[in-house]
């Protein structure tokens, strides 16, 4: 009874009519240690994959700056659009760089025989909790590497529009160390358990798929930073002009 009063009227009838419905999702096999190691090890892999695209990406605008590139690349052929081709690059850079990441990391825990669980449901009657969604745990995995690409990319853009604005090195290391703190607190919650009613950010904010809706925002907020700096120097270049 008690384990029951925790849910709200609106988690407790999603977990009855997803779960013990018609489809019987409760008969599910899955182990709960598996999709909570998962998550809690993709949660801390992603800290190192922002933190890796940053030390890539955010050294090469603030050397452009310092040695006085950016006349010479306005000048240039491409003129103003080489801001674009410069952040598509690092866009690039940034997936490439979390592919690699991935590759490597995901390929090492894959070698305990993880996949013998992918065509199993995420919830069970093994206790794993209940979640808003209830794919197989390969989706699952699959919408978390979803979501690492998105927060990666995210941060990709952020720390390329703190780098172009960093006059030398010092100032980026000085712009660096907020980001990766906040992406140090970020990322855990954000994939731990990720869909299910126990997700930190879900219990947090009691909005679901909220963990999807922030990695989106932070995206989000990489391009508009990116866009309202490419508008900007497009106007002081004109004015220059």
């Amino acid at each position: 009874k008690d384990y029951m009063e925790r849910y709200t009227p609106g988690e407790y009838a999603h977990a009855a009519d997803s779960f013990f419905g018609a489809d019987n999702a409760w008969r599910n096999i899955m182990p709960p240690e598996l999709p909570e190691a998962f998550s809690t090890y993709f949660g801390y892999l992603l800290i190192w994959i922002c933190v890796s695209c940053c030390l890539l990406l955010a050294p090469v605008p603030v050397r452009d700056r310092m040695r006085s590139m950016r006349p010479l690349q306005w000048s240039s052929r491409h003129g103003r659009n080489i801001l674009r081709t410069q952040f598509a690059a690092a866009m690039l850079s940034g997936a490439a760089l979390t592919t690699v990441n991935i590759l490597i990391f995901g390929g090492l825990f894959m070698t305990h025989g993880i996949q013998t669980f992918f065509g199993c449901r995420i919830f069970s009657f093994m206790h794993t909790g209940f979640s808003w969604i209830n794919p197989t745990f390969g989706i699952w995995c699959l919408l978390m590497v979803l979501l690492t690409y998105l927060t990666a990319m995210g941060i990709s853009a952020i720390a390329f529009f703190l780098s172009l604005h960093s006059t030398n090195y010092v100032a980026m290391l000085l712009k660096m160390i907020p980001l990766v703190i906040l992406t140090a607190m970020i990322c855990p919650p954000l994939l731990t358990r990720l869909f299910y009613y126990g997700n930190s950010l879900y219990q947090l904010t009691s909005v679901p798929g909220v963990e999807g809706i922030t990695a989106l925002l932070i995206l989000a907020a990489g391009l508009v930073l990116f866009a309202l700096t490419r508008r900007r120097q497009k106007r002081q270049e004109l004015l220059q002009g």
